[in-house]
Formats: C-alpha cells, sequence, structure tokens
C-alpha cells in the first residue's frame, strides 16, 4: 500500500515538474474543422504563449508543420502545401514579417522526423527592421501569423491530424522562439486536424432527397389505409 501511494506521489510529482518546465507552447486558433472534398484551402492562425520570464522576450519564430505520412492511405509531397501567411489583425504580433516566401509543400523529402512528411521551410517570422516586435514574457495567446493551406486530392469522411515539431522528434528541423541572447526550442505543439465532409450543396440535396423520400412513403402509407 505504502509502495503504491509513494508511487502515485511520484507520479504526480513528475507531472508537476513537466508542466512547470512546458514554458513555451504554440497553438493554434481554429484545432478541429471541416473541408470539402477534392482541392481547396483552409487556414490557422498560429499563437505564442511563454509562462515564465525565461525566455526574457520572443523577437522572432521558427516553426515547422508536419503530419504522419502513413494517414489515409498516405500522404504524398505536395498534398499538402503552405501558401501563404498574413497577419491575423487585432491581437497580432504586429512588425513581425514571415521569414519564408513562395509555395511550401509537407514533403517527405529532407524531413527528418522518420515517418512524416515536413514544410522544408522554418514557416516562422522575425522582427522587422523597420519596426522590430518585441513581445516581453510572460504572455498568452499571442496571435501570430494566419497560415493559408492548400490540399488536393482529398476524398469523403478522412481526417488529417497536423502538428508542429519539437526537439524531441527532429533535431534540425524544430519549432523555437528566438531573441538576442539564443534559440529556445517549443516545449508543446500546437495541434490541428481538418475532416473532409461533403459541400453545403451536396447536404442541400441530401435533405431533399431524404424528404422526398418522407413524402413517398407516408403517400404510399395513405393509400394503403383507404
Amino acid at each position: 500500500m505504502k509502495k503504491t501511494a509513494l508511487l502515485v506521489i511520484v507520479g504526480l510529482a513528475g507531472l508537476l515538474a513537466q508542466s512547470a518546465w512546458a514554458t513555451i507552447d504554440f497553438t493554434v486558433t481554429n484545432p478541429s474543422q471541416n473541408v470539402s472534398p477534392g482541392s481547396g484551402t483552409f487556414t490557422e492562425t498560429l499563437q505564442l504563449s511563454i509562462t515564465t520570464t525565461t525566455p526574457a522576450s520572443a523577437q522572432g519564430y521558427d516553426t515547422v508543420f508536419e503530419a504522419l505520412a502513413s494517414q489515409n492511405g498516405g500522404i504524398t509531397n505536395g498534398q499538402f502545401n503552405v501558401t501563404g501567411a498574413t497577419q491575423p489583425g487585432s491581437g497580432a504580433a504586429s512588425g513581425w514579417i514571415r521569414i519564408a516566401s513562395g509555395t511550401d509543400p509537407l514533403t517527405s523529402v529532407g524531413s527528418d522526423h522518420s515517418g512524416f512528411v515536413q514544410t522544408a521551410a522554418d514557416e516562422g517570422a522575425a522582427g522587422d527592421n523597420s519596426a522590430p516586435q518585441t513581445a516581453t514574457t510572460p504572455f498568452s495567446n499571442l496571435q501570430l501569423l494566419t497560415y493559408t493551406f492548400s490540399y488536393s486530392g482529398l476524398t469523403l469522411g478522412q481526417t488529417y491530424n497536423f502538428q508542429t515539431t519539437l526537439q524531441s522528434t527532429s533535431a534540425n528541423k524544430f519549432s523555437d522562439v528566438t531573441n538576442t541572447s539564443g534559440t529556445f526550442p517549443a516545449d508543446s505543439r500546437a495541434l490541428f486536424s481538418i475532416t473532409v465532409v461533403p459541400e453545403p450543396a451536396t447536404w442541400s440535396l441530401f435533405g431533399l432527397g431524404a424528404v422526398g423520400a418522407f413524402g413517398l412513403n407516408l403517400f404510399r402509407a395513405r393509400r394503403k389505409i383507404s
């Protein structure tokens, strides 16, 4: 009994210590959303929270997006791309500019996380020389950039999961925060997913079909009664 209690106490202490160490957290404002089948785009706004005074400030960040290559039969190179990033508006880290430009596909080429496809570039931002952005820590849910993802070849019923990388899994391509003192790896991932659902027009047709079938069955039932 005493051993069990001791193990529980040790486990809780470990969890508390782990949460205390987790100081740099990336999240997204829309962790789960629906997309139409085939080809299209969706957006995600990245947020950053630093819950202690170490690092003392954030003057830039690097973000690598990735996904499990084998999910839903396999993600091919270029099936998902980061195609742009914009300031999200109110509450955003204005003055930060995106480092990468153009289209950046999630690909197995150059990935350093086995079994995953990753963006080739650091999809991050740094302080604009004309208007440097320095966020003093601690702070919570600072909106960074809104990323646009394009996709192709998706079929109904599939759910795709994405995340930002950690140093523990991607030694050379990990998400982090930077300032004049150095580079500080992220302690937690930003997790998000998309689910492929019918387009609104398809739902409307489905609804009309259901109403029609109900009316036909009702008509047949009344004819039998009469």
